[in-house]
């Protein structure tokens, strides 16, 4: 897995799925007590108003610091 780092913000790319790697990261948010508050779903309300994302290339989460 080769990563990114540009302005604090790491890419790493996933041999999994979209939807395997979310599912993942929110297991290992959990089994650390983490609480997920909320999935926003993007690329679906980006098809509600005419428009296409590709989910590969959406941040999964930031950090400010």
């Amino acid at each position: 897995m080769s990563s990114e780092s540009r302005n604090g913000l790491v890419r790493l790319r996933s041999p999994y799925t979209v939807s395997e790697t979310i599912a993942r990261l929110k297991g290992i948010a959990t089994s650390k007590g983490l609480t997920v508050l909320a999935r926003i779903d993007h690329s679906g309300d980006a098809t509600r108003v005419g428009l296409e994302m590709n989910p590969l290339n959406q941040p999964i989460c930031e950090r400010n610091s």
